[in-house]
């Protein structure tokens, strides 16, 4: 099984391959913040095409753990970061979906310190 390093590292390089600029700590912060969801292929990535799922991120990542309290501003958030990683695929990683969330919100601080 992966670590939680290897994958960050897996998401460092697929964000470089496709100029999309996050820096490792946040990446970090990020992949723990999703537990164990990094270890399922299925729960690793978010489907953007998935209106259900983008209102999933937006209620229980947006706005449950970064504290966003508008509906509409975290939906907004979670629609600019789903059309920024057009270009991953259906391999839209949970990790830098939610580093991205977390940095268009202001809300780096929310996501867990990486020992």
């Amino acid at each position: 099984m992966a670590t939680i390093v290897e994958k960050v590292e897996q998401y460092t390089a697929k964000c470089a391959e496709l100029g999309m600029t996050l820096p490792g700590w946040l990446l970090a912060r990020a992949a723990k913040a999703c537990g164990p969801a990094l270890f399922n292929a299925d729960a690793e990535t978010v489907a953007a095409s998935d209106t259900t799922e983008l209102e999933t991120v937006r209620d229980n990542f947006v706005m449950g753990k970064l504290g966003l309290e508008d509906a509409e501003t975290a939906m907004n958030i979670v629609n600019q970061v789903a059309e920024e990683m057009t270009d991953f695929g259906s391999h839209k990683y949970r990790a830098v979906f939610y580093a991205r969330c977390a940095e268009l919100a202001d809300k780096v601080d929310m996501l867990p310190e990486v020992e």
